[in-house]
């Protein structure tokens, strides 16, 4: 619920009814909405997050950055995207809670490491020419991410998605780099 609606939207008595469980098993278990929101969050970085970046290390550089990109654009036959949880809810609540921004933090980070080991393999390998660090290619491949993600929401935003994807790759690439 927290996914298709977000934090706001989302009240204890939808949560009760999706999950099948009265208001004080949600309090009991988690002490009040936020911390099943937390909870949720923590879980979605376990295990989305983990699978959706598992091919930035197998294989590792370019050819890893690829499909995980892959991954992110949903197939032509889905009515509808729900987005990533992670970034709903960074543009929802960030600057709201301190606890909440930790978390989304936490799991963009984790985000990031991987991207981190999947670029500096790719400059290591020669795949991708650049002056800038892993690091801040990392940081970059993150912020397109969050970008394809949010509007690969939108039924016409494919595209858009697919050229910020081009765009990444085309500024790290040697024929865009040197001239040729």
């Amino acid at each position: 619920m927290f996914w298709a609606q977000g934090y706001e939207q989302t009240s204890i008595t939808g949560l009760e009814k999706a999950m099948g469980i009265n208001r004080f098993s949600i309090y009991d278990s988690f002490g009040d909405k936020k911390g099943l929101f937390l909870a949720c969050i923590e879980a979605y970085g376990q295990e989305v997050s983990e699978r959706q970046t598992a091919c930035l290390l197998n294989p590792s550089g370019a050819e890893g950055i690829r499909k995980f990109f892959a991954t992110l654009l949903p197939p032509k036959s889905r009515q509808t995207n729900p987005g990533c949880l992670v970034m709903n809810s960074l543009v929802e609540l960030s600057g709201q809670d301190r606890d909440i921004d930790v978390a989304i933090t936490a799991n963009l980070q984790f985000v990031e490491s991987r991207m981190y080991t999947a670029v500096h393999a790719a400059l290591k390998a020669g795949d991708f020419i650049s002056g800038r660090s892993a690091r801040a290619i990392a940081r970059q491949q993150l912020s397109v991410t969050q970008s394809v993600l949010a509007f690969s929401k939108m039924r016409h935003g494919t595209p858009i998605a697919k050229a910020a994807i081009s765009g990444f790759f085309s500024s790290l690439t040697t024929s865009e780099t040197t001239g040729h």
